[in-house]
C-alpha cells in the first residue's frame, strides 16, 4: 500500500512540475496554483485515510473478539 501511495504522490509532483513549466497545459487541469495545492492536500488526507482504514478495521475486530471472549456466558 505504501508503494502505491508513494507512486501517486510522485505522479502528482511530476504533474505539478509540468504545470509549472507549461502554463498553457494548466488550463485543462488546474484553475490556478492555489487550487493545485489544495488538491495535493486533499490527496494527502485521502492517502492517510487509505492507510488508516485497514488498521482501524483490525483493531475494531480485535476489540470485538476480546469483548466476546471476556463476557460471562
Amino acid at each position: 500500500m505504501r508503494s502505491t501511495t508513494r507512486l501517486v504522490h510522485l505522479w502528482t509532483a511530476r504533474l505539478g512540475a509540468v504545470m509549472a513549466e507549461n502554463p498553457a497545459a494548466r488550463r485543462g487541469w488546474v484553475r490556478d496554483w492555489e487550487d493545485h495545492h489544495r488538491r495535493e492536500g486533499d490527496q494527502r488526507r485521502g492517502s492517510w485515510f487509505f492507510l488508516a482504514v485497514p488498521v482501524a478495521f483490525v483493531l475494531v475486530w480485535a476489540l470485538l473478539l476480546v469483548t466476546a471472549l471476556a463476557l460471562p456466558r
